[in-house]
């Protein structure tokens, strides 16, 4: 347990996955690691913006065979809450999945521990030819 600050971020080793992902590997086009963004069909992002999103935020994993990598939160756009972890505002997207350290937008204290272009899943990506740098 930390003692010095209170924090968002998610234990790791505390996650519990679920057998339907909210978004499947096959559902992803590219990610683009500068902007920090999962480029997926519009058809699947209106699946997000119609979901009720709890203010408090939905957590969830990015996986790579089902071994957590990272972990975060969904924080829809009318919640007044502020959070120190990784986040994507699931009424945000359109075609494309805005990952932020932070919410709401990037905060710029917590970049030394950014866990978004993870080595295993550039690599990933790379094999499939989802990745742009």
């Amino acid at each position: 347990m930390r003692s010095e600050v209170s924090s968002s971020e998610i234990i790791a080793g505390s996650e519990k996955l679920y057998k339907n992902p909210i978004l499947s590997y096959d559902e992803i086009i590219s990610y683009d690691s500068t902007n920090h963004y999962f480029q997926i069909e519009a058809t699947k992002a209106n699946e997000f913006n119609k979901e009720k999103w709890s203010v408090s935020g939905t957590a969830f994993a990015v996986t790579i065979n089902r071994s957590v990598i990272y972990s975060g939160y969904f924080m829809p756009g009318y919640s007044s809450l502020g959070l120190d972890w990784i986040s994507i505002d699931p009424l945000s997207i359109d075609s494309k999945i805005g990952v932020f350290l932070g919410y709401p937008g990037d905060w710029s204290q917590i970049s030394n521990h950014d866990p978004r272009n993870d080595n295993r899943i550039f690599s990933f990506l790379k094999h499939d030819n989802k990745l742009k740098q």
